[in-house]
């Protein structure tokens, strides 16, 4: 004889949240590659190695709005193991943060400290914004990325050793650049 075992029912709202989830992977699917006006932010998983954690993308979107809606509504999700009611709070609070957060307004790690402790064991956000912080910026994730790729780009260096600190200022992007660092930034952390 099969055993079974009973199905829970979603709930309307859950229901809900799983097909707006869905709809925004397949409209913003993490790993596509940025453009400039395009809004971002950098992730990874923060399970352990052993279940797939530490893999990282970027997931680019036209807006702050809709970046906001990605992390509100498929990170609680991710992964998919926890309680409803548990997922219905996080979300709750998610929105909460990202209703403050907007650009110029809210520090940065103030707000990255505050989603990164409610999604704990979930994901881990490096960095949000647009594209241009990272082409151009000065903040720390942008240079440390421009930092990265220009090394990267030096095949007499092995990329196994260490890394040295990144310099408190990095030269943006050059126009020859741009195109070699958007295709590394769609394999970064993959």
């Amino acid at each position: 004889m099969k055993a079974t075992f009973p199905m829970n029912t979603p709930s309307p709202a859950l229901e809900a949240r799983i097909t707006r989830a869905k709809a925004l992977l397949e409209a913003h699917p993490p790993g596509q590659h940025a453009a400039e006006g395009l809004w971002g932010f950098y992730s990874y998983s923060d399970a352990h190695q052993a279940m797939g954690g530490g893999v990282g993308a970027f997931v680019w979107a036209p807006d702050l709005e809709s970046i906001h809606a990605f992390i509100a509504n498929v990170l609680p999700c991710d992964p998919p193991a926890h309680a409803e009611e548990e997922d219905a709070l996080l979300c709750d609070s998610l929105d909460a943060i990202l209703a403050r957060h907007r650009p110029g307004e809210v520090r940065d790690d103030e707000t990255l400290g505050e989603l990164n402790e409610a999604l704990a064991t979930r994901s881990v956000i490096e960095w949000i914004g647009p594209f241009a912080d990272l082409a151009t910026g000065q903040g720390a994730f942008g240079r440390r990325m421009r930092h990265q790729f220009r090394r990267s780009l030096d095949e007499t260096r092995a990329m196994d050793i260490p890394e040295p600190s990144v310099p408190n200022t990095v030269p943006a992007l050059t126009a020859d650049e741009h195109p070699a660092f958007v295709s590394w930034l769609a394999d970064y952390g993959l």
